[in-house]
């Protein structure tokens, strides 16, 4: 069997939350012709990282990203850092041959996110973004469904990832907050998200856009108490895809009573789907060719349930029919990474995705600044 050595740049949340997918990997996953490795951990608190070693199981710790590239035995590399950090350890990674496993957004511009897929030219390594919302199995029927022409031709959307972070006017500043270390607000950190699976469901690309901010709350005090400016907490957009459809993409954090939700609604000539995922154990499919009569006919919104239902090697424990949570669906991003080290086959989504959604971030926040519509480049 194939062993896969790994190592885990950044053991913030993120970092603990894609640590999870390896120590969970051998049980939710049977016969697996490979194995992961955790080999090292790397933190800029390097207590943090000492601490990770001791509780998880690594090999080895340490303060500086680029030891841990330097070791033979690690074979792939998760970026879980700030943003502002993704693209410049990516470069470094993949130069010493490392397969990159990179959380979202990609990077904190669209230049950046060029430099990146630059990188790669020319190099045998695995690439994937973590937009870990793709693989819950309701997302996975809802693309089939669309795919499968259950739809017809989409028209019209509305996407949506709403938090309530930045509603308390004296709440804590944290790094997402801060524009030179995630590039943006609410669209860089929660709108990456909400645009990359509408645009994954859809199979359709995003050709023009309009959008505004709102930051109600301008400036905050850090964790030394000095002002500090912050990056908008809300903001709204119109996107047009390249077949005409128009729809919403809404990314807040002053949405008081959701502490976390992404909510995606697609509609088209011959049906909808509606995907909550505060409800990710259902899709919501709405089929308009049934009959309407007598009485409304079957028509009607039916909730399938899809809960655990992976495809074989998955889907078998924790039992199929089980509730689902949001580490889930990070634990099978992990592993579709590392299915597609092993058979040395494109990942998906890519960093070049990645770098798509970073060029519609960036028209974005032009757009507002212009107060017009912008082609996406």
């Amino acid at each position: 069997m194939q062993t896969i050595g790994v190592g885990i740049i950044g053991f913030g949340f993120m970092g603990k939350a894609h640590t999870y997918g390896h120590l969970n990997m051998p049980l939710f996953y049977n016969n697996l012709p490979f194995q992961t490795k955790l080999v090292g951990v790397c933190d800029p608190v390097l207590s943090l990282a000492q601490d990770a070693k001791a509780r998880v199981g690594f090999e080895f710790a340490t303060d500086d990203y680029k030891a841990l590239l330097a070791r033979e035995d690690i074979d792939a590399v998760h970026i879980c850092t700030p943003n502002a950090l993704h693209v410049p350890i990516l470069i470094d990674a993949v130069n010493a041959g490392k397969h990159v496993y990179v959380d979202k957004p990609l990077a904190v511009s669209a230049q950046q996110a060029d430099e990146a897929c630059k990188a790669l030219e020319g190099k045998d390594v695995i690439h994937q973004m973590a937009f870990h919302n793709r693989f819950f199995p309701a997302s996975m029927r809802a693309r089939q469904l669309i795919a499968d022409g259950a739809l017809g031709d989409i028209l019209t959307f509305r996407a949506a990832y709403f938090t309530a972070g930045g509603a308390n006017p004296t709440g804590a500043m944290g790094w997402r907050q801060r524009s030179a270390l995630s590039g943006g607000g609410a669209i860089q950190d929660l709108g990456s998200h909400a645009i990359d699976l509408l645009l994954w469901l859809c199979g359709l690309k995003a050709e023009r856009l309009i959008s505004e901010t709102f930051t109600p709350n301008p400036v905050r005090q850090d964790e030394n108490g000095n002002p500090v400016q912050v990056t908008e907490d809300h903001s709204n957009m119109i996107l047009r895809l390249e077949n005409g459809a128009t729809g919403t993409v809404e990314a807040s954090r002053l949405r008081t009573g959701f502490d976390d939700m992404t909510r995606i609604e697609i509609h088209g000539t011959k049906g909808a789907i509606v995907l909550d995922l505060t409800e990710n154990d259902y899709l919501q499919f709405y089929d308009n060719t049934l009959p309407d009569s007598p009485m409304g006919g079957l028509k009607g919104f039916t909730s399938i349930y899809a809960a655990q239902r992976f495809d074989a090697p998955g889907g078998s424990f924790p039992n199929a029919k089980q509730s689902i949570g949001w580490l889930r669906a990070h634990a099978h991003c992990v592993y579709s990474f590392y299915n597609s080290v092993y058979t040395h086959t494109p990942a998906t989504p890519s960093v070049f995705d990645g770098a798509k959604i970073q060029h519609i971030l960036d028209t974005a926040y032009r757009s507002a600044q212009a107060h017009t519509w912008l082609d996406i480049e």
